[in-house]
């Protein structure tokens, strides 16, 4: 049996298509899972005012970009900081600009008196490339090929049915349609 890890997320849609409301293919399993845990080997409250703690890598493709366009593009050099996306506004701490990731960004960039900004768009007109933000890993041996197969030809098929319903989708998932590039 294979495992498709998912998490709640919109952009997550064009790869798993239409498995969360109507199940992997037989076969699979679809297991959710929630983008962040914090990890300690000890109680919380155990930590000193000097504990080192860890950033996820899962954001530094994003946190990279950003970086980069910043820099190389626009000749800006950044200082920043963290901040809570869900929770925390960070131009009431003194950001003069803010990272949003995934659903919180299609939520965000409708403020008002606020531009927003698609990365990956800039880079594109920029450097006429694509960007590339996630891949798939797997850890299925060789017997599995045959199952992996059948499981990327299911992902593909759902992924065609979306670019078919994105602006329905879209409606759904946020109150406007999704304007996706066809790979």
């Amino acid at each position: 049996m294979l495992k498709l890890g998912h998490i709640n997320y919109s952009n997550c849609l064009p790869v798993h298509g239409r498995f969360p409301e109507q199940g992997p293919p037989s076969g699979n399993a679809l297991i959710p899972s929630a983008p962040t845990q914090l990890l300690c080997p000890q109680p919380l409250d155990m930590l000193t005012g000097e504990a080192r703690v860890g950033l996820p890598a899962a954001l530094a493709t994003s946190v990279t970009l950003l970086n980069i366009i910043m820099q190389q593009r626009l000749g800006i050099q950044p200082s920043c900081g963290w901040f809570e996306q869900e929770s925390v506004d960070p131009f009431a701490h003194g950001f003069d600009a803010a990272l949003y990731i995934g659903d919180v960004a299609y939520r965000r960039r409708s403020r008002q008196g606020v531009r927003a900004y698609d990365f990956a768009a800039i880079r594109r007109e920029w450097t006429g490339l694509p960007f590339v933000f996630a891949l798939w890993q797997t850890t299925a041996g060789p017997e599995q090929d045959g199952e992996l197969k059948q499981l990327v030809g299911k992902l593909a098929a759902g992924l065609r049915e979306l670019y078919r319903r994105a602006a329905q989708v879209g409606e759904i998932e946020h109150g406007t349609p999704f304007n996706f590039l066809e790979p």
